[in-house]
Order: C-alpha cells, then sequence, then structure tokens
C-alpha cells in the first residue's frame, strides 16, 4: 500500500524556523502529538500558521505566545518543493545498492544557484528516510 510521508517533529520545527507557511493538513503539537487539521476551507481540512495562532488565542493556549505551540507538518514532497522554490536547494534521494538486509539509499543536495553538489554521507533503507536527512542538513546548514 502506498501511503504518503509526512515531516517528522523535528523537520517541523526546523522549517518553522526557516519561515514554512504554506496551508497543511497536519501539525505537530508541541509535545510531539500529531494532529489532523480540522478548519476546513474549499472542502477540504488545511491549516496554516495563521489559523493556530487564531486557534490558540480563542482557547487562551498561552504557550503559543512563545511561538512553541504546534508547527506545521507538511508532506514530505512538499517540504522539498517549498525548498526548491524559497532557497533554491533541490534535493534527490539515489539507489546506491539492495543488501541482503535491504535497500541502501543515499541523497544528494543541489544548490541551484551555484550547481554545487553536496552528498550526503549517511545512508538509508528508504528513499523517504534519506531525503528526511537531506532536509534536516539543508534546514540546518544551508539556510
Amino acid at each position: 500500500m502506498i501511503t504518503e510521508d509526512y515531516t517528522g517533529f523535528k523537520i517541523s520545527q526546523l522549517l518553522k524556523e526557516k519561515g514554512f507557511d504554506e496551508k497543511c493538513e497536519k501539525v505537530w503539537m508541541h509535545d510531539g502529538r500529531p494532529l489532523w487539521a480540522c478548519n476546513f476551507m474549499e472542502g477540504e481540512s488545511f491549516i496554516d500558521l495563521l489559523d493556530i495562532e487564531t486557534q490558540a488565542e480563542y482557547d487562551g493556549w498561552n504557550t503559543y505566545l512563545q511561538g512553541q505551540y504546534a508547527f506545521l507538518c507538511p508532506s514530505l514532497n512538499v517540504a522539498l518543493k517549498w525548498l526548491i522554490l524559497e532557497h533554491k536547494i533541490y534535493i534527490k534521494a539515489d539507489y546506491i545498492d539492495f543488501l541482503e538486509h535491504g535497500e541502501v539509499w543515499a541523497a544528494t543536495i543541489i544548490m541551484m544557484k551555484t550547481f554545487e553538489e553536496i552528498k550526503v554521507e549517511n545512508t538509508e533503507s528508504t528513499r523517504e528516510e534519506a531525503l528526511e536527512f537531506a532536509l534536516e542538513y539543508a534546514l540546518t546548514n544551508l539556510i
């Protein structure tokens, strides 16, 4: 079964720190609990940072005032596309090998302005793990 992959809690925190504010179906609460959005716009459930702030004010969540109440949780593909559009950083996953214990994937980060390639040293067992590892690297070290 094919499923959508979402960014983890740490990546969502880094995305917020770097200015990510696109509509999402899911948020991470400050304590690490995932939560599906409950605002319905145009027939679907999406939320952004303004929605979170408005709901926090309505419910009296004073912890939001420190900017720590909730973090948008985009799909991995939306986060990667945002990185391309906003920061001209492209991340790709490369299939390396199939070993007896499973697949091996690695990621490459391409700085689109300079065409510089950064090979991410860590190897992961899935494409999504490799992309998320490289996304964390880019958010932490390149922006």
